[in-house]
């Protein structure tokens, strides 16, 4: 929420691909209504369920939004690119995508070479050196 707030973001509906854009959505969800700046929520199946609704995308979204599509890592961006291109489908406009882990194996690319950004608040490697950092650390205390 800070980082929208910062940034100034309007948007309107926050989601990404199942499953791991369903913690990281109901928290945000939870923040938002929390902080008085309630924002909808939908999640991006991998494939239809042949019963139920049959939505590729279950929540609350409606063609027009203006959308911010999260996951928990990105890898190569394939799934990442499916949600988006499903979102588009369904006539909403991206904003932004943003990701906790990059893995950085070539997901930021191919994401750009598709007129995409890609945020992430951690790469592998920030993410390894603060490990092997922590871990020196803990071995200089014993």
């Amino acid at each position: 929420m800070e980082k929208l707030s910062k940034e100034n973001l309007k948007v309107d509906a926050i989601g990404g691909p199942t499953l791991g854009a369903d913690p990281i959505v109901g928290a945000v969800l939870a923040l938002s209504y929390n902080q008085r700046k309630p924002l909808r929520g939908f999640i991006v199946r991998k494939e239809r369920k042949k019963y139920g609704t049959k939505n590729l995308i279950e929540g609350s979204l409606n063609a027009g939004d203006k959308v911010l599509v999260i996951d928990d890592v990105a890898t190569t961006g394939a799934s990442l690119l499916k949600a988006i291109k499903e979102v588009e489908n369904f006539g909403c406009k991206i904003l932004e995508t943003w990701v906790i882990v990059d893995r950085e194996e070539g997901a930021k690319d191919k994401l750009k070479a598709e007129g995409y950004s890609l945020f992430s608040f951690y790469t592998m490697s920030e993410f390894l050196n603060d490990l092997n950092i922590n871990i020196q650390n803990s071995k200089n205390i014993y």
